[in-house]
């Protein structure tokens, strides 16, 4: 691995504060930011407003590993951008919008993914509980989210490939750690606001419902298997809690989930997503 740890930190919206400080919080420096919108730079650090300039700024030279924050459709490009240069990439989910992208990724250490629920401790318990049992149940998250949601990228489709794959993601993939990537899509129902379907992993069947509500009224991410409810977050946004130190620590030692892996929710997610 690296001898030192320095950082590039590309995109400085609402989830860059997490980032930058589980990079601090592991040993990282953050060298020099990164985002169009000059309004969010951050007066400790070098920034940049274009990214290609950031790439080739002599002071690029010192960053061993780049964190990726920017609008979804944006990861694809800059991943390919940044391992050209010879760095190590740890970019938020999804890697790419589509399954052909991520296929060109490479696996060979230099690119991973944020899906921080692999770190959660329910979901560990749960596992070690388990024992590689197939397991079913039915998973619910309703989350809610206001007008500036759909205004921005995010209520674009093309920009962030929609609800199952900006939201859903973490528990498409989380179902698959439990069950396995065998499946059949048994039902499916889509909408830019719901999503609702039933899937056999092999055996263990999972009901899912991933909803984008108006109000904040019944909003849960959980999971429930064998009659017992599974809380995947108790904070007032839904947000996890405190993960992406865990994500940044395995990174550190070279232990990621590489695009290969990755692929297998996110092709699943295409079939959900129509």
């Amino acid at each position: 691995m690296n001898k030192t740890n320095n950082w590039a930190v590309v995109g400085l919206g609402f989830v860059s504060p997490r980032h930058i400080k589980s990079i601090q919080e592991t040993g990282g420096t953050v060298l020099m930011t990164c985002d169009r919108d000059k309004t969010k730079a951050l007066d400790e650090f070098p920034f940049f407003d274009d990214f290609g300039d950031m790439l080739n700024s002599p002071e690029f030279e010192k960053v061993d590993n780049v964190a990726i924050l920017t609008p979804n459709y944006l990861h694809y490009y800059m991943i390919q951008m940044a391992v050209h240069k010879g760095k190590r990439v740890l970019c938020e989910k999804p890697l790419a919008l589509s399954s052909c992208d991520i296929k060109r990724l490479s696996n060979d250490g230099s690119t991973g993914v944020v899906l921080q629920l692999h770190y959660h401790p329910e979901i560990i318990k749960l596992k070690k509980k388990l024992k590689g049992k197939k397991v079913s149940g039915s998973l619910t998250v309703k989350v809610k989210r206001d007008k500036p949601y759909w205004d921005c990228w995010k209520g674009d489709m093309q920009k962030s490939g929609g609800i199952v794959l900006n939201i859903g993601i973490h528990y498409i993939d989380l179902l698959m750690q439990l069950n396995g990537i065998e499946y059949k899509i048994l039902e499916h129902h889509y909408s830019p606001k719901l999503a609702t379907g039933k899937i056999d992993f092999n055996g263990g069947i999972f009901d899912y419902h991933i909803e984008i509500m108006d109000t904040a009224e019944g909003q849960t991410r959980s999971l429930i298997i064998d009659d017992e409810k599974i809380e995947l977050s108790t904070q007032d946004n839904l947000s996890f809690e405190d993960l992406h130190t865990e994500v940044y620590k395995d990174f550190n030692k070279g232990i990621i989930v590489t695009p290969e892996v990755a692929n297998h929710s996110i092709k699943l997610i295409e079939q959900l997503s129509c």
